[in-house]
């Protein structure tokens, strides 16, 4: 079975169909798109005229159901949007799929599991995809022929966002190097509304030769401010013992633009780089039976990929102040096919263990991972991710202990403040003995960040 993250991961030149629960025509995206507006809208005339300016900028991004949500229309027949937006995922990623990766032969739609069975590929993605894995399975497929590919619908840099905010020509292919740095490709996102344009609107200085450096539905692109650009001058030198204990040359370069770099580099990068790794995975080789620390959730978009890389067998406990409060429906729907494998722990992990308070922490118990562990007596880590808001370098220094017993791999945020980029990788290359260091940025500004550290 292969898994696969991101559209430029997804196997060339073979033969696939995407399973779907009902016939989805075999339209092109442009045509689905317009069935599942048509079918969404309501016939009230007012809110037709609300939707419609809405609808186009939303759709691709979060699906049907998140859209009337956010427009408060809570009078949807529930049933109905579930529907629309499992067919929108299938449709959207056939679309994708078949943008980026030409070389392979998309053949259609599959309903039944009985059909041609070990013919071709076929690709799961809805939030179901465990059943439809084991009903394939049950009916012959032959393992190697199932790619599951869940979709990172709630992951706001992920390429299923990025489809909808940079993508130039839905009729063309998207080339980042040629167009992004053109002026073609400028006028085009500001005669499409995606960008906004400082010479008019006054909200963003002008920067070199490019009149943008803010994009809408708040994604932007900037330097960072002369404040931290001193602080970052003045920690050069550390700066630079990261970048020489850093393990390859693309994390090097990449931990240099991040820093030193134009905001329209790290805009190429993120355009680029979300078509082919998904944050937090890059580096990282999980299997069944791994054992995951999973600090900080909030949509809790990586838990489908954790579900499918062990095919539920492991565990994962997930830590965060709020639980699975703000777990998006594809998420839920998707971890209750393996039951156990996920579990929830309300609790925020800090530098000591204790009763939080305030409202970032929800008010729930603090942790640290080195009383977690021991506390669960869990005899096994592969994995320890973590991006819990700036907190890390409270949790950091109180998760040592584990490190040293277990050696697991490790994702860490290391951008939520200019010094942690420095200050949080050089604390882990002192206490991760015989590791290799990597890192990536997952955004178009100077967010998203992680420092991977993995076992030699």
């Amino acid at each position: 079975m292969t898994i696969v993250h991101a559209p430029l991961q997804f196997p060339k030149g073979i033969k696939y169909k995407i399973f779907c629960s009902t016939a989805l025509p075999q339209q092109t995206f442009k045509e689905v798109e317009a069935k599942i507006y048509s079918a969404a809208i309501p016939k009230k005339k007012s809110l037709r005229k609300r939707i419609s300016s809405a609808i186009k900028k939303h759709i691709r991004n979060f699906g049907i159901s998140r859209l009337f949500k956010n427009l408060g229309l809570k009078k949807v027949e529930e049933k109905r949007i579930k529907e629309i937006d499992e067919q929108h995922l299938i449709a959207a990623l056939g679309y994708i799929i078949g943008k980026f990766v030409p070389s392979s032969n998309f053949l259609g739609y599959q309903t039944s599991e009985y059909e041609e069975i070990n013919q071709h590929k076929i690709v799961l993605c809805q939030s179901d995809w465990p059943a439809k894995k084991n009903k394939l399975i049950s009916a012959g497929w032959n393992k190697d022929n199932i790619i599951v590919m869940p979709v990172p619908e709630s992951d706001y840099w992920s390429y299923w966002r990025n489809m909808a905010i940079y993508h130039p020509d839905s009729n063309g292919t998207l080339d980042a190097e040629k167009s992004l740095l053109s002026q073609e490709f400028v006028s085009h996102m500001l005669k499409n509304n995606i960008i906004l344009d400082a010479k008019k609107t006054g909200e963003y200085r002008k920067y070199k030769d490019y009149s943008i450096v803010g994009i809408r539905n708040n994604t932007h692109i900037y330097p960072f401010p002369a404040f931290e650009k001193e602080l970052i001058n003045s920690n050069k030198h550390k700066i630079d013992r990261v970048i020489d204990l850093l393990s390859d040359d693309d994390s090097k370069n990449i931990y240099r633009m991040t820093l030193f770099g134009e905001p329209q580099q790290r805009l190429l990068h993120y355009i680029t780089n979300s078509l082919s790794n998904l944050q937090y995975f890059q580096y990282i080789k999980l299997a069944p039976g791994s054992v995951i620390i999973n600090v900080g959730l909030d949509s809790g978009f990586e838990l489908p990929f954790f579900c499918a890389h062990m095919n539920g067998i492991g565990k994962v406990y997930n830590l965060d102040p709020f639980g699975y409060k703000y777990l998006s429906r594809y998420v839920s729907r998707a971890i209750e096919h393996f039951s156990g494998f996920c579990e929830e722990n309300i609790c925020a992990v800090s530098d000591k263990s204790g009763i939080g308070s305030g409202q970032e922490l929800g008010n729930a118990a603090t942790i640290t991972i080195d009383d977690f562990v021991k506390q669960n007596k869990i005899e096994r880590v592969d994995l320890i991710k973590m991006d819990i808001e700036s907190m890390e370098e409270l949790a950091l220094p109180n998760m040592l202990e584990t490190i040293k017993n277990y050696r697991p791999q490790l994702a860490i945020a290391v951008y939520h403040k200019p010094q942690h980029f420095w200050e949080l990788p050089l604390l882990l290359i002192e206490n991760c003995k015989d590791y290799s260091f990597y890192f990536n940025i997952y955004s178009s500004a100077h967010s998203e960040g992680i420092l991977f550290a993995i076992p030699k």
